[in-house]
């Protein structure tokens, strides 16, 4: 079964993306962004002349139902986390305890006087409703990565995971991507991290998810929706929330090859960001993902 999740919240145009699914009891819980539009122009995004903001929902709804109908996105809520208007909030992923909750994500800092800096966050409190106010996780520059209390994991953009355990161990995890667009994990394995990320650092390059177990050191394999490749999901169970592209810039606009190749890599990071504020995207909800082997490795950095 696919669902698409496209109704409207009020006021805020149906684009949602980067979901987190996670399950307390029969409720499951999905975290996610939902874009809305600003009536300024946002830098790094501005020239775009879209002025959009990802900022963070949640929705708590009975598991059965999620997987029967799907999210009626009308049912979601903000989450408050304390961030100025104008940041962005994206890439949430949330740790459940007994009588706890954590949750992080990807945000911007001083957003509005000056270039996009992406910074990692965390809110803990004892439910959703119930957060502290979002705090740096770190000053350090971070594009995709989580935190939870037994580890956190960030990535700048570029294919290499860096890994920070509870009992102080650091790990570098090279994953072959030459860029990494989001690093999750599943709510039900928590060993299993969901890495999103490209072979190419070129706009339109085709992105792929793949499930690495931390614990036995190995890809256990790419994640797959009706055959193709996936884009930031979230996966619990056998219930998977992804999101699907609505409209996009037209490819003639895309850099070439050959000058994007010439580009830094910050320089690439910048104009992906631009780019992919002319995207829109919806979730689907799909019960038959799959979880294919492939002949992959992430190699840890020496």
């Amino acid at each position: 079964m696919k669902t698409v999740l496209d109704r409207s919240v009020s006021g805020i145009a149906p684009f949602a993306h980067m979901p987190f699914l996670a399950r307390r009891g029969d409720r499951a819980i999905v975290v996610f962004g939902q874009s809305q539009d600003s009536d300024t122009r946002v830098p790094g995004y501005g020239r775009t002349r879209i002025g959009r903001l990802w900022k963070l929902r949640y929705s708590e709804v009975s598991a059965e139902q999620l997987a029967r109908k799907g999210l009626d996105l009308e049912e979601s809520v903000p989450l408050e986390t304390g961030l100025e208007r104008n940041e962005v909030e994206c890439s949430p992923c949330l740790f459940l305890g007994k009588s706890e909750a954590h949750l992080s994500f990807i945000g911007t800092l001083g957003h509005g006087t000056g270039p996009l800096r992406h910074r990692l966050y965390r809110m803990s409190g004892t439910d959703l409703a119930h957060l502290a106010p979002a705090q740096l996780v770190s000053e350090n520059h971070c594009y995709c990565g989580f935190w939870r209390p037994d580890l956190m994991a960030t990535g700048t953009g570029d294919g290499v995971i860096q890994l920070a355990l509870a009992g102080g161990e650091e790990r570098q995890i090279d994953t072959g991507f030459a860029r990494i667009a989001r690093i999750s994990y599943r709510a039900d394995f928590l060993h299993h991290l969901m890495v999103t990320g490209s072979d190419s650092l070129e706009f339109d390059a085709p992105m792929r998810t793949f499930v690495y177990d931390m614990e036995a050191d190995y890809v256990a394999g790419e994640i797959l929706a009706d055959g193709r490749p996936t884009y930031k999901p979230a996966l619990y169970g056998a219930l998977l929330l992804l999101p699907e592209e609505v409209s996009r810039p037209a490819s003639d606009h895309s850099p070439s090859g050959k000058g994007m190749a010439a580009k830094s890599r910050a320089a690439a990071t910048a104009e992906t960001q631009r780019r992919q504020a002319q995207r829109t995207w919806r979730l689907h909800a799909d019960r038959q993902p799959q979880l294919v082997a492939i002949d992959r490795h992430f190699r840890p950095v020496r």
